[in-house]
């Protein structure tokens, strides 16, 4: 078994060239995000603080109960889910920050996720498949928020050959 000293937290960050309004909807509202990363919600509504939510990967025949903490409108998303372990739901978090770049709105995204438990290995391991789906759906955000084009990095990044 191997212990840490700090406990594993991920943290993934990109920019993206659209004003943070579009932003935080393709990432709160279910008409969008089951675009771009699980492909349906229980309830179907728009993040609110407080709520409960179940999102679902059909495709990968998962779901998870999402706890929804703290909703800012254009600026931040925090909840709890239970992506890895139902007893012990990981923490995470979204900010949405406004960003100008030669005359051009633009967002800077920041995903955390913290509260993995298990043994060093574990936790490691799982930080390490987090950060690794984060990046995808902020590659797929960014698609489809500056392009319009819904990428499906997340449905067809962990298929078998």
């Amino acid at each position: 078994m191997s212990t840490l000293t700090k406990p594993p937290t991920v943290s993934v960050t990109l920019l993206i060239r659209r004003p943070p309004t579009q932003v935080f909807k393709a990432l709160a509202d279910p008409s969008q995000t089951s675009q771009l990363w699980w492909d349906s919600a229980s309830p179907n509504t728009p993040l609110a603080a407080n709520m409960t939510i179940q999102w679902t990967w059909s495709f990968y025949n998962v779901s998870t109960k999402v706890y929804v903490l703290a909703v800012e409108q254009d600026r931040l998303l925090r909840y709890k889910w239970e992506s890895y372990d139902c007893e012990n739901p990981t923490t995470v978090e979204w900010t949405f920050t406004p960003y100008e770049e030669d005359g051009e709105e633009c967002t800077y995204v920041k995903v955390t996720e913290e509260g993995f438990t298990g043994d060093g290995d574990r936790q490691t391991l799982l930080a390490a498949q987090s950060t690794g789906g984060y990046t995808f759906v902020l590659c797929a955000v960014k698609a489809y928020v500056e392009f319009g084009v819904k990428l499906q990095v997340v449905k067809d990044a962990f298929r078998e050959v």
